[in-house]
């Protein structure tokens, strides 16, 4: 589904996609989809390794719920509309001694968000997050919404615009990373030759079984001579979201 970010004036912007993982309003996206959002937001807790957050301001953060196939001009109520009431991203401590001389705090933050809605009218369709591991050769499926980025307006204007928005994009699996791709990016993901166009960030990965194994992460777009490269959020190197996220063995 897509994440907007809201303003008091009514006014949408897209920043990515989410999808849900539990009937009562959980969802997962990218850290990096929402990050620039959570910079305004106020801390929920104290704890410098599991920061949670919540809004504050003129600025919010809401999802939109398809309402299925819709004809013709209608009005699509609000319950479709529903406010992210926190956001999640695990957390461990970092190895950047840079920080701690600018007075930051030392964590390097995993690039995947566990988000939380307002109670809903209605259960939520969601995804199963399997722990199992992808391995290279591996087909894979990622789902998102191109060019979500570039959308902005009322509610009705984006609801419309959405409607032919939805991709999905078949690969394979072509590298591990456990570690991440390097120092400044400790994330574990793993790698798949495949067309991601931007604005998939925070879709799902999933495998032939249907269940979630990744969250889109980054990607290069595909040209002529290059079939495209992405990096999904390895979810089964993440143990500490099994607290948060059901999790299939």
């Amino acid at each position: 589904m897509p994440l907007f970010e809201a303003r008091d004036d009514g006014l949408l912007t897209g920043l990515g996609t989410a999808f849900g993982v539990s009937p009562k309003g959980i969802l997962l996206t990218a850290d990096h989809v929402i990050a620039s959002y959570r910079d305004s937001c106020v801390r929920l807790n104290t704890n410098s390794l599991s920061p949670t957050f919540g809004p504050s301001g003129d600025r919010s953060l809401i999802a939109f719920l398809s309402p299925g196939v819709v004809f013709g001009t209608v009005h699509i109520p609000h319950q479709f509309f529903p406010l992210i009431l926190s956001a999640h991203s695990p957390t461990k401590e970092g190895d950047d001694p840079m920080r701690e001389l600018r007075g930051e705090a030392n964590i390097q933050t995993a690039d995947v968000s566990v988000l939380r809605t307002q109670e809903l009218k209605q259960e939520l369709h969601t995804f199963r997050v399997s722990a199992a591991s992808p391995k290279v050769g591996d087909t894979v499926v990622a789902i998102g919404f191109p060019k979500l980025d570039l959308i902005q307006g009322g509610r009705q204007e984006v609801a419309a615009l959405l409607e032919e928005e939805m991709f999905a994009s078949y690969g394979t699996v072509t590298a591990l990373h456990p570690n991440g791709r390097d120092r400044s990016n400790q994330t574990p993901v793993f790698e798949v030759e495949a067309h991601w166009p931007s604005g998939m960030s925070g879709g799902p990965v999933l495998n032939r079984d249907g269940h979630v194994v990744g969250v889109v992460s980054r990607s290069m777009e595909g040209t002529e001579d290059f079939a495209g490269c992405g990096w999904a959020t390895w979810l089964a190197r993440l143990p500490e979201l099994a607290n948060a996220v059901p999790l299939l063995p």
